[in-house]
């Protein structure tokens, strides 16, 4: 029996919101760079392992996005922070994955639809998550042996929003 069976699984919506607010730094940081793959690449890839692995490091496996969405990256039978090969390993393929999607996002237009083409390998990875109901791990989870679960230590964004969200709609419909 492993040792996350009591936890419960974190929904995609989460973890998705979580790569999001992660994702708005690298990106904003690095649209600094040329509007060129290759020098994209170089500014964001280092900037992503920077955020994700030597912050998750310090915050028990917490980045930003997993902080403000009580999620946090475990070894997949044990629990645990996952070591640095492991945390490397996973956020590389992510990284990768998001600087492409991001880059491609950033080429959108009526002349660039192939720009959509670079969605692909996030899409296609995040999808495993979907298709495994036990572990819900995606592509950069199963290469580290990594899931993320649900953390104590947050913000609770997703709470404060939807709570956010009843006030606003309580007060226009007075």
């Amino acid at each position: 029996m492993s040792a996350l069976t009591r936890y419960p699984k974190v929904p995609i919506w989460r973890r998705a919101a979580a790569l999001a607010v992660d994702c708005l730094p690298a990106g904003g940081f690095s649209i600094l760079a040329a509007n060129h793959l290759g020098f994209w690449l170089m500014v964001f890839v280092p900037v992503w392992l920077g955020l994700r692995v030597a912050v998750g490091l310090n915050r028990q496996g917490q980045s930003l996005g997993r902080w403000a969405f009580n999620l946090r990256v475990a070894k997949l039978h044990q629990g645990k922070m996952p070591l640095l090969p492991d945390l490397l390993k996973r956020e590389a393929v992510v990284g990768l994955e998001c600087a492409l999607a991001v880059f491609g996002m950033m080429q959108l237009g009526p002349m660039a639809a192939w720009a959509v083409i670079l969605l692909l390998p996030l899409l296609g990875d995040c999808a495993l998550a979907l298709a495994d109901p036990v572990n819900k791990q995606t592509f950069h989870d199963r290469i580290a042996g990594t899931v993320v679960i649900p953390s104590r230590r947050g913000y609770d964004l997703d709470l404060r929003l939807k709570k956010w969200f009843a006030i606003i709609r309580q007060s226009v419909k007075k």
